[in-house]
């Protein structure tokens, strides 16, 4: 299996239903496809301000999850989305 060349997670392939074998490639970190017309690959070096304004956003998603949270399922993706939003933050030491 191959590996993208910007995050270094394993490509994704899957044959086509067309004559000759052909194939999709993808990486599910970078978003991107073989079919499409960009290569999109993950931010590096992001500014206070960027990440600032990711927080936030995760910061809404979290509050709008939690408050209509009623399953099981609702209360484990909360867990994962706090872990994810936890990546984002350190303690002054």
């Amino acid at each position: 299996m191959t590996n993208c060349k910007t995050c270094n997670e394993p490509i994704e392939y899957a044959y086509t239903s067309a004559y000759g074998g052909d194939y999709f490639s993808s990486c599910n970190i970078c978003d991107w496809h073989n079919e499409g017309d960009e290569h999109t690959m993950i931010k590096q070096g992001l500014t206070l301000e960027e990440l600032i304004e990711h927080k936030k956003r995760l910061n809404k998603l979290y509050k709008d999850i939690h408050s209509n949270a009623i399953k099981t399922e609702h209360w484990t993706r909360l867990n994962i989305l706090r872990e994810i939003m936890d990546e984002l933050l350190t303690t002054e030491e």
